[in-house]
């Protein structure tokens, strides 16, 4: 029996393309509604998802030509900080936190540009996205605690950068574990053949919370366009 007709084959099948297939499905809303968005933000949301996109994309493409993928991969959080950074500090309205972010996307940069030999490797390196993750997650406190404490709006369910923010602190709290661990299967060779396999961690880790948060945002963008 092909192990694909089999559930564990489906899902496996399903876990390797769930990066791709959510982002595909996001990006389609976002462009379906990009003009009826209830955001002053749209712009820098959309660029996010269309670098997330298109490198994705990009490596699905590489993958299946059997070409080296993991720069792009590597690359893909430097890219990301940047359409992140004018998005956080626009809508940031604390000092403090416009000036966390500066520092943060600052540093984060001069990193990058340093060990920029840790981007163009061929193994998967999680270091750049755990710093990614850790900058998400900043943003995402400061931002709900801003609406919290000010009471910027009255129905903050109806805010598309509402949406995002959360779907993005979903995702970077679950993959800071997942970066974590990735980390460690990488340099345990024991835990390699006894546990799970750094490669099958991203597919099943990564790729599927991605798919989720993917899904929950092209939702949440679908009913907020709708109801502006």
């Amino acid at each position: 029996m092909n192990p694909l007709y089999s559930i564990s084959g489906l899902f496996d099948f399903f876990s390797s393309y769930s990066d791709v297939i959510g982002l595909t499905i996001v990006f389609v809303s976002l462009n379906f509604n990009y003009s009826k968005l209830n955001s002053e933000y749209k712009n820098w949301i959309y660029l996010f998802f269309l670098i997330f996109f298109s490198m994705t994309f990009g490596t699905t493409v590489l993958n299946f030509f059997k070409l080296k993928n993991n720069w792009v991969y590597n690359l893909a959080p430097v890219l990301l900080t940047i359409p992140l950074y004018f998005f956080f500090d626009k809508l940031h309205d604390s000092i403090i936190l416009r000036m966390a972010n500066k520092v943060y996307v600052g540093l984060y940069m001069i990193a990058a540009i340093l060990f920029w030999n840790n981007i163009f490797q061929l193994n998967l390196n999680p270091f750049f996205y755990l710093l990614f993750s850790f900058y998400i997650l900043m943003n995402s406190v400061g931002y709900l605690n801003e609406e919290m404490t000010t009471m910027r709006s009255q129905n903050v369910f109806a805010k598309t950068e509402f949406w995002f923010i959360t779907c993005l602190f979903f995702y970077a709290t679950i993959c800071v574990i997942v970066w974590s661990f990735f980390s460690y299967l990488q340099h345990d060779i024991t835990a390699q053949e006894n546990f799970l396999h750094p490669v099958n961690l991203w597919i099943y880790g990564h790729n599927n919370v991605l798919f989720i948060q993917s899904l929950v945002f092209s939702i949440a963008s679908f009913k907020t366009a709708v109801r502006k």
